[in-house]
Order: structure tokens, then C-alpha cells, then sequence
């Protein structure tokens, strides 16, 4: 039998929901005249993606910067604020993981009570510790992956307007979702499960799905739904975006990594309507009980000395690292050009913002962080410290005992590799390439 939670939202109360209007978006000038019931907010796809690290400009997103505007936004606001996640808060499951769901479920706690869907990404923490995470701060739907912990969907009535809030996965990653799941849950069919929330759905009432797949999945499978609105789930470096079917339901994305938010309002007599998409830039300043968590979550990866207990994986070629300094002798003009540039002092960096214990930085700011004779501490591996010739050449233990093995060349697929678009969002290769470019030296 079917579970179903029905809340009524008062003025007090910020439970999530979202919908996309059927009427076009507002103009600034129509947006500040304009007086609405409430309003929502939207956000999901977080991906492990709590803030942005700083060691560029036009970085998106973060906690702290999202908490703020839904803040800012109730302060200067007569009307309630609901929220609505897509879920994904995880990149997978690994100790630096669970440490980011318990920062999630702090910040969350600090920024509202939300109406969520339980992830692929996040589900392999298990559906007890999941929902532990989630707490009293996320309520978590979901009509096809069944347990006891969550509804199938929740009915709420806000201003006389029904509605009704349920997640479905992706039918196209049915064996993952099963994998994950394994015996703490069952794994309906999305379809089938969608015709169940459907066939007593009050009359009048607004059906809001958030969905575990992207576009193309999602096109299939609501192509003839009842479905008011489908909130897909991309990944990758997906922008946000709107597109209606021909049924009238509105797909809907947020983007990845957390760096968006979309924002809507209800008209009485108009019904939804879509008020701004917001990015997450650092206009926007930090919600300061927010960026408390996080500094928490930062001393927390230092007092656990976590950089140093995940697993190292083996090198590609099973080589060694050796350090720039083993290059120095033969390569000294190129030692030269790397010394002078930022790349050498990109620990450096990390200490000044107090992240240099913290394995994602790490990755692209040392030599080898997370591989067998990689970047372990500044302490014992000083040589690996900062971005080095094999961060961008690779494992150079074979080329020192024999120079004719020679190394990768390094080009913009290496830059890539750390300069993406989310963390070097004006990374542009031409204008920096020339800043560290350095020929074969006439020893060679």
C-alpha cells in the first residue's frame, strides 16, 4: 500500500516544492512589480560539490552563498519561501563522501526543511544512513524505490492550491539503482509507479516529479504523463534549463555542481511563473553559520588526517614518482620556467586557504596525491609538493634510469585535466599556455 505524508504549509513552515510556469517568464520590470503568494526556490545536483576551492575567479555555487540568497530572500520577502532538491548530494561512496553527506544534512538543517529525492550517487551510504543524513531537514519521496524510511510522494496544500511531490529514477539505470539498493529496498518500474501516483491524484492538484535521468530519458518517459513538471537530473557540466512538451509538462534542470538556483513564484489568478534563474557567483556573500560548517568539515578532514587514509591506486605505467628536482639537471631551462611560475607553489595556495588537507585539492595541487609513491605531506614528500613536471609529463621514474623512454607532451587535454570549466571557469588555454610553455633544452 502505498505511503503517502500530507502537509499543509503555513507561513512558518519552508517545505519544498517547485514548479515552472505555463505562462513566459517575467521581465525585471513586470518581476518587481509583481506581488506573489510565495515562492520557491530549486536547487539539486550538488554532486559532492559543497563550495567552490577559491584558486580561481568566476568559481559558481557553494552552501554558504546559496543558504545566503534564500535568506536574503525570506528577510526581504513577505511571502513563504519552499524549497525543492533534486538530491545527488554525493559524488559516490567513499570516506571523504560521508564526510560531505554530514556536512550537507548540517547546512541543510541551516537553510530549511526541503522536499527531496534519494540519489543514485547517494544511495550506496545505505537507506538507513541515507535517510539519517537527510533527517528532519529533507524530506525524502520517492514512488519507484521503495522502502520503509520515505512516502511514496507527499500531498501539500499551499494557498488552496493542491499539490503533490513525488521522485522516480532513470528506467535506463535500473541495474544500477538495483545494485545499490540491493535487499534494503525494492525497485518498482518508473512507469508503472507514476500511473500509481497518478491514479488518485486529487482534482485541481499540480504533479511535481523530480527525476533521476536526463532530458532524453525524461522525454520518453513523460511524453503522454500527467506530469505538471519533471525536475531531470543531468551530470556532467550541464547549465540550467527549461523545455515543455507537447503535453504542456515543463522539463526543468538546475545544472550540476550546485552552482544554480531557479527561482519561481505563484500568482493567484496566474498560477506559477518563472522569476530568475540565479547563479551562485561571489557577488553573493556567505551565509555565515553555513561557511561555519564547512570550516568544520575542514577541520574535521585535518583531525581525522583523512588525505592520508584513503587508498592509493597504482600508477598507469606501475612507474614511480620522482619529484622536479630529478629533473633539474637535464632540463634546466624548463626547471627554470616551472620554478618562476604558479604551478610550483600550488600547495602554497591551498595552505593559504586552509584546504591543503583536503584530497580533491590535492589532486591537482600536488604531484601524484592519491597514487602509490604520490604527494603524501608537505612533511615527508616535500618534492612532490605543488603542480610538477609529472603532473603534467607523468610518472617520470622510467625516463630518470633510461632518458630514451620519453614522457607524455604536455598540451590542453593535460591543462584540462585540473583547468575545467568548473573550476577554472575563464581558463583560457592560448592566453596561459605561453605563462609555463619551455622547449626540449639543447642537452636533451
Amino acid at each position: 500500500m502505498r505511503r503517502a505524508l500530507v502537509i499543509v504549509l503555513s507561513l512558518a513552515l519552508g517545505l519544498g516544492l517547485c514548479l515552472w510556469p505555463r505562462n513566459p517568464r517575467l521581465t525585471a520590470d513586470e518581476m518587481a512589480r509583481q506581488q506573489f503568494a510565495w515562492r520557491i526556490v530549486i536547487s539539486g545536483q550538488s554532486l559532492g560539490y559543497l563550495e567552490p576551492c577559491g584558486c580561481a575567479e568566476g568559481m559558481l555555487g557553494g552552501l554558504p552563498r546559496r543558504a545566503a540568497w534564500v535568506e536574503r530572500l525570506r528577510e526581504n520577502r513577505p511571502e513563504p519561501v519552499v524549497l525543492l532538491d533534486n538530491g545527488e548530494w554525493s559524488a559516490g561512496v567513499d570516506m571523504l563522501q560521508e564526510y560531505k553527506l554530514r556536512a550537507f544534512s548540517k547546512a541543510f538543517d541551516m537553510i530549511g526543511p526541503h522536499v527531496a529525492r534519494p540519489g543514485l550517487h547517494d544511495l550506496p551510504v545505505g537507506t538507513r544512513a541515507l535517510s539519517a543524513y537527510a533527517g528532519t531537514a529533507m524530506q525524502l519521496v520517492s514512488a519507484d524505490l521503495r522502502c520503509e524510511l520515505w512516502p511514496a510522494f507527499i500531498d501539500i496544500e499551499v494557498a488552496g492550491q493542491a499539490l503533490r511531490i513525488t521522485s522516480l529514477s532513470d528506467p535506463r539505470r535500473a541495474l544500477e539503482y538495483e545494485a545499490v539498493l540491493g535487499a534494503e529496498g525494492t525497485l518498482l518500474d518508473p512507469a508503472q509507479a507514476l500511473a500509481g501516483v497518478v491514479e488518485d491524484l486529487p482534482q485541481g492538484a499540480l504533479l511535481l516529479v523530480l527525476f533521476g535521468g536526463g532530458q532524453e530519458s525524461a522525454r520518453a518517459l513523460f511524453s503522454d504523463s500527467r506530469a505538471d513538471l519533471v525536475v531531470v537530473a543531468e551530470e556532467g557540466d550541464a547549465q540550467p534549463f527549461a523545455e515543455r512538451l507537447e503535453t504542456g509538462c515543463l522539463l526543468l534542470g538546475v545544472g550540476t555542481k550546485g552552482r544554480y538556483l531557479q527561482e519561481l513564484g505563484y500568482i493567484a489568478d496566474s498560477g506559477l511563473v518563472h522569476t530568475r534563474e540565479i547563479a551562485l557567483g561571489n557577488s553573493i556573500p556567505d551565509q555565515p553559520q553555513v561557511r561555519g560548517v564547512l570550516q568544520d568539515f575542514e577541520a574535521e578532514l585535518v583531525r581525522d588526517n583523512l588525505a592520508q587514509l584513503l587508498a592509493a591506486r597504482k600508477t598507469v605505467t606501475g612507474g614511480n614518482f620522482v619529484g622536479s628536482s630529478a629533473c633539474k639537471d637535464c632540463h634546466q631551462q624548463a626547471w627554470q620556467t616551472w620554478q618562476s611560475a604558479k604551478h610550483a607553489h600550488g600547495l602554497e595556495t591551498l595552505e593559504a586557504l586552509g584546504r591543503d588537507k583536503n584530497p580533491e585539492c590535492l589532486a591537482c595541487h600536488t604531484v601524484g596525491y592519491g597514487f602509490e609513491t604520490g604527494f603524501v605531506a608537505r612533511e615527508t614528500t616535500p618534492d612532490l609538493a605543488g603542480i610538477g613536471c609529472e603532473s603534467c609529463h607523468g610518472v617520470g621514474s622510467e625516463h630518470v634510469l633510461d632518458p630514451t623512454r620519453t614522457l607524455g607532451l604536455a598540451g590542453e587535454a593535460s591543462c584540462r585535466t585540473c583547468h575545467d570549466a568548473l573550476n577554472s571557469p575563464r581558463f583560457n588555454f592560448r592566453e596561459y599556455w605561453p605563462k609555463i610553455a619551455h622547449g626540449l633544452d639543447s642537452s636533451d
